[in-house]
């Protein structure tokens, strides 16, 4: 029942909005998703594959030496 109502309500202010302010409403719920299916997106994966001179590099350029 509160589902449907808060549907509803959603809805309502959707219509009211212009159809690009209506996309950009779209692309907002859809990057709220998002993050949630991308889980562990393969970093494991990564791990290890940078080699010792090229973390040197990226230290040095971090710390602006």
């Amino acid at each position: 029942m509160v589902e449907h109502r808060l549907e509803r309500e959603i809805l309502q202010y959707l219509r009211l909005l212009e159809k690009t302010q209506q996309m950009k409403v779209l692309d907002f719920v859809k990057a709220l998703i998002k993050p949630a299916k991308i889980k562990n997106s393969g970093l494991l994966e990564l791990a290890g594959t940078i080699d010792k001179r090229s973390l040197e590099e990226m230290i040095r350029a971090i710390e602006g030496r």
